[in-house]
């Protein structure tokens, strides 16, 4: 299943850039992340949901449908 990029991320929950990199430490990005052929970090849904909860950002979760990461 395709991931959204750190600033799609970003765009959804309001935030920036910067507050989502700082979420991702490397236990994070073991689990939660993938790097495409260009080297374009992505973030699973999962990843997407917990970074949603540690932001505070959880009424964003039904806003965006798991189906919108398989673009």
């Amino acid at each position: 299943m395709a991931g959204k990029t750190i600033k799609q991320v970003a765009d959804v929950l309001g935030v920036s850039k910067t507050a989502i990199r700082n979420y991702m430490d490397d236990d994070f990005r073991a689990k939660y992340t993938e790097k495409d052929d260009k080297g374009v970090i992505t973030i699973t849904p999962d990843g997407y949901k917990l970074i949603a909860l540690q932001l505070g950002r959880a009424e964003k979760l039904t806003e965006t449908p798991e189906s919108d990461f398989s673009e």
